[in-house]
């Protein structure tokens, strides 16, 4: 898993409580718009390009992945509070490609919608 990998592939399908799972995001990059970099040390940095400002942003991350499962977390985030700041899913990893998948669920009890999503990343380096 170590090195940089270039994200190529994003899809979100969403369960809203009492429907069929509805497949609300599926897109290919065209462009090179997001990096992930794995370092031996357990620490991981992404990199995307933001439109708007037409600069790229950095974000860094400590990471766990052992036996199929992954966790990320950004750094300086209380782990009590960490909603859109990590992953907490499986990965499957081949020399070339890394998916990485994570369900996530909103909500409590009846009104819960859950969330799962698949990144797809393609090895750069």
């Amino acid at each position: 898993m170590i090195g940089t990998w270039e994200n190529y592939h994003f899809i979100e399908i969403r369960t809203d409580p009492g429907q069929e799972p509805e497949k609300t995001k599926d897109f290919v990059y065209t462009e090179l718009l997001i990096t992930l970099t794995f370092k031996a040390d357990g620490t991981a940095v992404t990199r995307q390009y933001d439109e708007d400002t037409e600069e790229w942003e950095e974000t860094s991350y400590t990471y766990e992945a052992k036996d199929g499962k992954i966790k990320l977390i950004e750094e300086g985030i209380d782990e009590d509070d960490l909603s859109g700041h990590h992953i907490d899913g499986t990965y499957e990893l081949t020399k070339d490609e890394l998916v990485m998948m994570q369900t996530v669920i909103d909500g409590e009890g009846d009104e819960a919608i859950k969330f799962d999503y698949t990144e797809k990343y393609k090895r750069i380096k």
